[in-house]
């Protein structure tokens, strides 16, 4: 290879170890979020039964908004582990959310099939819009943000989380 040559594929290493120091130094791909500690943003949901819902109704609760689909595996494995935080930590604080990247008809049959014990919405422009408007601007599922009760995004995760991810998760500010 010319001294040339050598120059340019130096040049595109470079390029693309700078490349992939940004994308890991962002964070996004673990659900990292620059929202941490802000206040979360205004957004409203349409659940199952038709009724609007907003962040803000659930002020003084512990929020945990998950965005899932009927066709994500991992969204779907899951559920039940959400289901559990929400009947175990109910009491104590706790609201889980269920946006649906989905029509309503496949997210009820879902929601009825896994026995899901609190709010779902399902409406594919809502969902994306929420989910971008609380960080996650890749569109990618599962992706669970954690809502303080005075209203501050907390932490966001990207991917499914173990019974004992969500469990530290959520102990740790109850």
């Amino acid at each position: 290879m010319s001294r040339r040559g050598w120059l340019a594929a130096g040049f595109i290493a470079a390029g693309a170890a700078a490349m992939a120091a940004g994308f890991l130094a962002s964070g996004w791909w673990l659900g990292g979020s620059r929202m941490q500690g802000e206040p979360a943003p205004a957004v409203a949901l349409t659940d199952l039964s038709g009724q609007t819902r907003t962040l803000a109704q659930w002020q003084g609760k512990l929020l945990l908004v998950n965005f899932w689909a009927t066709w994500c595996a991992p969204c779907v494995d899951e559920i039940p582990l959400l289901v559990e935080a929400q009947a175990r930590y109910g009491a104590k604080g706790l609201q889980v959310l269920g946006p649906a990247f989905d029509e309503p008809g496949p997210a009820r049959a879902m929601a009825q099939r896994l026995r899901i014990n609190y709010p779902v919405s399902a409406d594919l422009a809502q969902a994306d819009a929420a989910a971008r408007a609380l960080g996650n601007h890749n569109g990618m599922l599962p992706y669970t943000v954690l809502i303080s009760r005075d209203g501050r995004v907390l932490e966001t995760v990207l991917g499914g989380m173990t019974r004992e991810q969500i469990d530290t998760l959520v102990q740790e500010h109850l």
